[in-house]
């Protein structure tokens, strides 16, 4: 009889594990395919910024871009991507981003979150661009 119970609390316990391992790769794609192979503007500041999310050697990055004036991108940074939730993801970039090709300076993390749309990080919203086209200048 304690046998069958240890069996039984063994096959729930396994449903359990499986359940919880798809939903969290389902999660994990529901957001990566919204903001995968799209590149994500925002022109609150002087030129703006932008993110683009693409897969290189089975990992997920972002591409961090300072867009410039007379041209299409100052400065960027490559982060890779951490799957938060179904909502969320996680990047880091420089704290102080102003020499970006010499970047030994300390990295800040940053929570970017799906929402109607549109990404939210750091109080900024960026949409999806129509046109995308900078993030071309970095990646061939």
């Amino acid at each position: 009889m304690k046998k069958r119970w240890v069996v039984i609390f063994t096959f729930i316990l396994a449903i359990f594990m499986l359940i919880g391992i798809s939903r969290l790769i389902n999660s994990e794609s529901d957001i990566w395919l919204s903001i995968d192979k799209h590149e994500w503007e925002n022109y609150e500041s002087f030129a703006g910024t932008g993110m683009y999310f693409f897969e290189e050697n089975n990992k997920k990055y972002c591409l961090f871009m300072i867009y410039g004036s007379g041209v299409p991108v100052a400065g960027h940074y490559k982060s890779e991507v951490k799957i938060k939730s179904n909502q969320e993801i996680e990047i880091e970039i420089p704290h102080q981003f102003m020499d970006i090709k010499n970047t030994d300076q300390e990295l800040q993390r940053y929570i970017i979150q799906l929402n109607q749309g549109n990404l939210i990080m750091d109080q900024k919203v960026y949409i999806a661009s129509k046109v995308p086209r900078n993030y071309k200048y970095i990646i061939p």
